[in-house]
């Protein structure tokens, strides 16, 4: 993969925004820009770093160092947003003319300002693009490594998750230290082209309470990852009634192959930072290389992303955190959501968790036929359902049954005056389920069976 040669500044023009008045220059908040792998965020720069004050009849070059590395013999603080007048000796020890600098490497020219005797400002931004963004627009967008990116899929229901340690969007696992509680599917999203839906806790937190996302990755899969540098990209929003809200990105590892249930190793990427805002969609992007191993726990038995907000003092905290459209792609480059093939998407969340109930239907006894298993008895009274995946599953599942109208686990004879009949599950595998009749034979012959089910496959 070629490396990133000059800074780029992650906005649709690759310019950033900046404030004039007089006297003064200011780069705005929320705006991203990476010099040499490293992302920056300019909400990560205190007011004062961000407004540089400018004299009156004179021109400069507002610049941002990455390293303090120099230009000419100009040495900038490292780390810095600065303005340097063209006319500087050091800085332009032959007095050539002002357009003939750029950007450099560490160095990023992000504006040329011009003040009048009244010391009034005018500009002209640069755009800053690195030559790997240039190739990743020529070889196309990198693939989404995340399963349900932009929490579309919500087969166990879109509200009323209130216990830790649960599945709730597909594929997304959550726990909290949080009380009185729930995780639903929110329409309150960032600005992103198709984004409909977040991931939304809502809950009292005290403390040192954290709430955490969890997107888990089998083995097999995590193998391939084992290495590798990849790039998170997601958006988040938090509020909270006192004190401060904080975030942070972990990764994992499960103590035994595919069993998180036995414990995890974690190591923090992103260490506990306050959030730079309250109640404003922000978007984080981290690049890391996973490694083989997390607190001795292998990553080839297993591999997790965890996004987490942390209650930095009060108590009983009430606490909104929202996560929206993720996105995880090899390399060090954060190439943007792009589109997202939800049918296909959804294929990949079925080899976790399936259902037979509409798409709309949370998983519930006495939830009604549609979509139920239909079958009719034979001549004997006697049935079996056999339901077969149409996309195989990641390992065996463990099934769950539901009687479609009445409070109990038994199948439904339609045509029986309403009668349950109890059901055992037989063979089942990654491609099939068979569920027997556990009871006598039913009334009559030709009477209609009716029975929904569950197959869970998920990492837990």
């Amino acid at each position: 993969m070629t490396a990133a040669i000059l800074p780029h500044i992650r906005t649709s023009d690759n310019k950033l925004t900046l404030t004039l008045t007089s006297g003064q220059v200011e780069i705005d908040t929320g705006q991203e820009f990476q010099i040499r792998g490293v992302r920056y965020n300019t909400s990560d720069f205190s007011s004062g770093d961000r407004q540089l004050s400018t004299s009156s009849n004179t021109t400069y070059h507002l610049r941002f160092s990455a390293s303090g590395t120099s230009i000419n013999s100009h040495t900038p603080t490292a780390g810095t947003f600065y303005l340097i007048d063209v006319t500087d000796g050091d800085y332009n020890p032959d007095s050539d003319e002002e357009h003939e600098f750029n950007s450099i490497p560490t160095d990023m020219l992000i504006a040329r300002i011009w003040t009048d005797g009244s010391n009034n400002l005018s500009m002209l931004q640069e755009a800053n693009k690195d030559v790997q963004n240039v190739l990743s627009a020529r070889i196309g967008i990198n693939p989404n490594l995340v399963y349900n990116p932009v929490f579309h899929w919500w087969q166990r229901g879109t509200s009323g998750f209130s216990s830790t340690g649960a599945y709730a969007a597909d594929r997304w696992y959550f726990t909290t230290d949080g009380a009185s509680y729930s995780v639903a599917r929110s329409t309150n999203v960032p600005a992103v082209p198709g984004v409909q839906y977040s991931m939304h806790f809502s809950g009292n937190m005290d403390d040192g309470d954290e709430t955490i996302f969890h997107q888990r990755y089998p083995s097999e899969e995590a193998l391939f990852l084992i290495g590798q540098q990849i790039t998170v990209d997601w958006s988040i929003r938090a509020d909270w009634a006192s004190s401060q809200g904080q975030y942070g990105l972990r990764i994992a590892a499960p103590t035994a192959a595919d069993d998180w249930s036995s414990g995890e190793q974690t190591q923090d990427e992103i260490t506990l930072v306050d959030f730079p805002v309250e109640d404003s969609w922000i978007r984080l992007q981290h690049t890391l290389t996973v490694p083989s191993t997390i607190g001795g726990n292998n990553v080839s038995d297993g591999f997790a992303i965890q996004l987490v907000y942390k209650q930095s003092g009060g108590s009983t905290v009430a606490v909104n955190f929202r996560v929206a459209a993720v996105k995880i792609e090899m390399g060090e480059i954060a190439t943007g959501l792009g589109f997202v093939d939800l049918p296909n998407d959804l294929v990949r969340c079925l080899g976790y968790f399936r259902k037979t109930f509409p798409r709309g239907t949370a998983p519930a006894q006495n939830a009604g036929l549609s979509g139920s298993l239909h079958l009719i008895a034979d001549d004997e009274g006697v049935f079996g359902f056999d339901w077969r995946f149409d996309s195989p599953m990641r390992a065996s599942p463990s099934v769950t049954t539901y009687n479609p109208s009445a409070a109990n686990s038994s199948a439904r004879n339609t045509d029986g005056g309403g009668s349950d009949v109890a059901v055992s599950i037989g063979e089942f595998s990654t491609a099939s389920v068979l569920i027997n009749q556990a009871s006598a034979s039913v009334s009559n012959a030709s009477d209609r069976i009716r029975l929904h089910v569950t197959a869970d496959a998920e990492l837990t």
